[in-house]
């Protein structure tokens, strides 16, 4: 589990160093609509934003400033790996412990696709002279799987990347 939230804390924070176009698919070029990498779930690609080829069930890559790229992510684990409180918790103990995470929230809760779910904000400070970003993750349980949409942008785009998620969320839909 350990893996699990580190790959979730830190898998790319939208860092600028990859080609992001490899494999996109402008957003205003076709249908905005997509499904999940294994058919897990529906939802579109926000305004604004483009599809990228990825290992990730969803990514969709936003603006880019000082060379980080506003993303919204969704890998999915397997909920015996723990339901969406036990999940949630586990991340506010592992960022509460981070030298460079600062600012976390309380657990707050929200719905996606009709199930429960529960939301962590925080702020990283990556250094290497990137400006700081703000990271929203959302855990959402269904069938055997729990979703956990990421979103993060760095805080000058922060309206935009909250914006992009709540887009998501709000047209996400189960088969």
């Amino acid at each position: 589990m350990t893996t699990v939230a580190a790959v979730v804390l830190f898998a790319g924070c939208g860092g600028g160093s990859a080609n992001k176009s490899a494999g996109s698919v402008s957003a205003g070029a076709v249908s905005r609509d997509v499904s999940a990498k294994e058919g897990g779930f529906r939802t579109l690609i926000p305004l604004g934003y483009t599809k990228s080829a990825s290992e990730t069930q969803y990514n969709a890559i936003g603006p880019q400033e000082g060379g980080i790229y506003d993303t919204v992510l969704v890998i999915h684990e397997p909920v015996r790996l723990g339901d969406i409180n036990t999940l949630a918790r586990r991340t506010l103990r592992v960022t509460r412990h981070q030298k460079r995470i600062h600012h976390v929230s309380q657990i707050h809760r929200l719905s996606v696709g009709g199930e429960p779910a529960l939301a962590v904000d925080y702020y990283v400070s990556p250094g290497g002279g990137q400006g700081e970003a703000h990271l929203r993750q959302v855990f959402v349980s269904h069938g055997k799987w729990v979703y956990i949409i990421r979103a993060s942008a760095v805080i000058t785009q922060d309206a935009v990347s909250l914006r992009a998620l709540d887009e998501v969320i709000s047209n996400w839909q189960w088969p």
